[in-house]
C-alpha cells in the first residue's frame, strides 16, 4: 500500500471542491419525498380497507357467492390437448391467472408512477 497522493491530483480534487447549498432544490426533494410517502401510506391504507371489507362480506350470507366466484376464476379459458403444456401454462390459463396477471401489472404501473 501507499499512502503518498499525486500532488496535482490533490490540488484538482481541493480547486473542483465547492459547498451545495441551494434551499429550492432540497425543499423541491423533501416535497418529492413527502409525496412518495404518502402515496404509499394511501396505498397501504387502501389495501387494509380492501382486507377488512372482503373479511367482512366472508362472514356474510355472500359466502356462497364468494364460493361460486371461485369456481369460476378457476375455469379454464382455452382447451390445451399436450399436458406438458397444459401443465405448464396451468397457472394462467384460468381468469384467476389473467387477474393476478393483470393486478401485478397495477402494481408494476403504481410503483412506477410513484417513483
Amino acid at each position: 500500500m501507499n499512502n503518498e497522493r499525486d500532488p496535482l491530483l490533490e490540488s484538482l480534487f481541493l480547486q473542483a471542491e465547492q459547498e451545495l447549498i441551494d434551499e429550492d432544490f432540497t425543499t423541491k426533494v423533501m416535497a418529492g419525498i413527502d409525496r412518495r410517502r404518502r402515496g404509499f401510506l394511501i396505498g397501504r391504507l387502501s389495501i387494509i380497507v380492501l382486507l377488512i371489507v372482503f373479511e367482512l362480506l366472508m362472514n356474510t350470507p355472500i359466502q356462497d357467492s364468494v364460493g361460486t366466484l371461485t369456481s369460476t376464476m378457476s375455469a379454464t379459458l382455452i382447451q390445451l390437448e399436450n399436458e406438458w403444456l397444459n401443465y405448464a401454462l396451468g397457472p394462467l390459463n384460468s381468469i384467476a391467472g389473467v387477474v393476478g396477471v393483470t393486478l401485478l401489472g397495477m402494481q408494476f404501473l403504481f410503483r412506477k408512477v410513484l417513483r
